[in-house]
């Protein structure tokens, strides 16, 4: 390990020049020698159990966004609050970008890059999530060369507080802050910070929704069946607070949060003006798993059994003008209600998916993005879902295959999208613990009403190196 080798490299001289005055006092040299050895050792181990401790902090978010666990994590460790003193040949140096002495950083990151062919016109074209109408002598194909799912983590472990651990995490894409833009940016996905025990984790900060977290195992991991049946996945700031019971194999999983009504990372072009009522929506989810890829060296990494279900409530006004002139604002409701389920069957196959119904719920990337009907102002509900099967055919080798699909009521609006749908297949093969090849090809198909369906094909190939 980097750490424990820069501390015993720093100790050899202090080694030496205790050796050269053993001859004149053997057994006070050799005391010596003992105690600084037993002071190195302690801050080594030290140092050993915050790396450990930074691993568990990036297995946790690698589940939640779906991605690997970086091999190499660069780690700037900062020395105890009160350092042990040792000869002046055997001190480490002190880092200088930081006013804090009990603090560990770790930062991570990837590096991809994904070529996107297509044979439709799709909303963006490196990461679709729409199929756009045609448009009559307009080639209709697109191919793009895209870096913006490349990531960058820093991870920061703090002090401890009792039984809590204190820490934080901003964790970063190279998108525009809307991701229908198909800009360059940088947009955080988490920035929070935390204070966390064996039972109870409380935080504050830009987090996923508790509301509806399953992903699927896409490639594609940002669009990830966003507005095709996946509700949930965005990135709103919120108050959360969260609290585990662990029962042998059984663990049980509570979750509640006061989250930003009204978050900026998804805007279509057809949704109307919005903002928040000054109050936030109220989140919850309860969520039961049963057992783990670890127990039993499975190469899927999943529990065998997780049933979870969860709720959003919250409202926004709409901002218009009315036929009489002026301006005029209608405060909407909106709520949703999710179930998900997943079951690994033996150690190389699963199947998981989720089903949600609801109204509003545009700003949780479900009801294809839409909100209100833009001539009434009236909600427009709707349901939807999505399913994965997972194979793992060898270690280092695995493919995934899904549909996913979000419809809205007619009644509910006379403009927009009636339904949006997706299914794809794909193949991952990580030839070292840093990299990650993959190709995967999908299937949408957008119902405009008024405008009829338009559907396409989209290959997408992705190489990525993790640091």
């Amino acid at each position: 390990m980097r750490l424990s080798g820069r501390i015993l490299s720093a100790l050899l001289p202090a080694v030496f020049m205790g050796a050269a005055q053993a001859a004149a006092s053997p057994d006070d040299s050799l005391a010596k020698l003992r105690e600084q050895l037993q002071r190195q050792q302690a801050v080594i181990e030290s140092q050993e159990a915050r790396l450990a401790e930074q691993e568990r902090l990036l297995r946790e978010l690698a589940a939640r966004v779906g991605q690997s666990v970086p091999a190499a994590v660069v780690v700037a460790a900062v020395p105890a609050a009160a350092p042990v003193e040792v000869a002046p040949e055997a001190t480490a140096p002190k880092p200088v970008w930081t006013r804090f002495s009990d603090l560990n950083m770790a930062m991570a990151g990837a590096l991809r890059t994904t070529v996107t062919t297509t044979n439709a016109r799709m909303q963006p074209d490196a990461t679709p999530f729409l199929v756009l109408p045609k448009v009559n002598g307009l080639p209709e194909g697109t191919t793009k060369i895209d870096a913006r799912l490349s990531s960058l983590l820093f991870s920061i472990s703090g002090g401890q507080v009792g039984d809590y651990k204190l820490g934080g995490m901003i964790y970063a894409y190279l998108f525009n802050g809307d991701l229908l833009s198909g800009l360059y940016g940088f947009y955080p996905g988490f920035a929070y910070v935390e204070a966390k025990s064996d039972t109870w984790r409380f935080s504050a900060g830009l987090q996923q929704d508790v509301f509806s977290p399953m992903m699927p195992t896409m490639v594609d991991r940002m669009s990830a069946f966003a507005g095709s049946g996946n509700a949930g996945n965005s990135f709103k700031p919120q108050l959360r607070v969260e609290r585990y019971f662990q029962s042998g194999d059984e663990r049980f999983v509570f979750e509640g949060a006061l989250a930003d009504a009204m978050p900026s990372n998804i805007k279509p072009s057809f949704v109307g003006s919005t903002e928040n009522t000054g109050a936030p929506n109220a989140e919850a989810r309860f969520a039961w798993k049963h057992g783990s890829a670890q127990d039993d060296g499975a190469l899927l990494d999943w529990p065998q059994y997780t049933l979870g279900v969860s709720s959003t409530t919250g409202r926004f006004r709409t901002i218009y003008s009315p036929a009489s002139g002026g301006v005029a604002a209608q405060t909407t409701r909106l709520r949703g209600v999710a179930l998900e389920a997943g079951w690994r069957i033996n150690q190389r196959l699963g199947v998981q998916g989720e089903i949600y119904t609801g109204r509003a719920l545009g700003s949780y990337l479900a009801t294809a993005f839409q909100t209100v009907d833009s001539a009434t102002l009236n909600p427009i509900r709707g349901s939807g879902g999505w399913g994965e099967l997972a194979w793992y055919w060898a270690p280092g080798f695995h493919s995934h295959v899904g549909y996913g699909r979000d419809s809205t009521r007619r009644a509910d609006h006379a403009t927009g999208i009636h339904s949006n749908e997706t299914a794809f297949t794909n193949l991952f093969w990580d030839p070292s613990p840093k990299t990650t090849l993959a190709i995967e090809a999908t299937w949408r198909r957008t119902d405009f009403i008024g405008v009829g369906a338009h559907d396409g094909l989209a290959l997408m190939l992705s190489s990525e190196l993790r640091f």
